[in-house]
């Protein structure tokens, strides 16, 4: 359930206070995915949902070792991924959103997922930011005891809740779909 205050308007119906709903449904009109049948919504609820599963699969590969994807080098062309990965979780919240499966609480996850994705989008080329590179070689470092002795405890810790909550976010979307999808 969404906590917020509802208030009648002049038309007699409730309208939601919000201020993210408001947004919303300035963007979507509320019903971005209402009009579409139900059979192009199970194919778009199930596209979504496997890229949710496939972003955590991908980012559970990188946390757990099992094979850097790519080397540091390769990483500072891959930009484009903290695109979609935002706009997947984006989207995958709006879809949810449009059939009544949000919570302020998942709110506030799902746009903490898209600002800190767009944070490294916005400073990917940056030769000086700090985060971005640590996050790069994070990415391409094999194993923890080789990513704590390169970053340090410090900054070990924050990428490994930054990837924890990445991939309990890609999880929770896939989960939220699912249930939408499959009753």
């Amino acid at each position: 359930l969404i906590a917020s205050s509802t208030s009648l308007n002049f038309t007699g119906k409730i309208h939601n206070t919000h201020p993210i709903i408001i947004l919303l449904e300035m963007v979507t009109d509320n019903n971005l995915f209402m009009n579409i049948s139900a059979g192009d919504m199970k194919v778009l609820g199930t596209a979504l949902m496997w890229i949710e599963l496939l972003h955590a699969l991908a980012h559970m590969k990188v946390f757990f070792g099992q094979g850097a994807m790519d080397t540091e080098k390769g990483y500072r062309d891959k930009r484009w991924y903290f695109i979609i990965d935002a706009s997947s979780g984006l989207l995958a919240m709006i879809f949810l959103y449009s059939f009544g499966q949000t919570s302020t609480l998942l709110w506030a996850y799902g746009l903490g997922h898209f600002m800190l994705h767009m944070y490294f989008v916005s400073n990917w080329y940056s030769p000086t930011n700090f985060r971005v590179k640590s996050i790069i070689q994070w990415s391409a470092t094999k194993g923890h005891r080789t990513r704590v002795k390169s970053d340090g405890v410090f900054n070990y810790i924050i990428n490994t809740l930054g990837t924890l909550y990445d991939i309990s976010f890609h999880l929770t979307m896939f989960s939220g779909i699912w249930q939408l999808v499959r009753g």
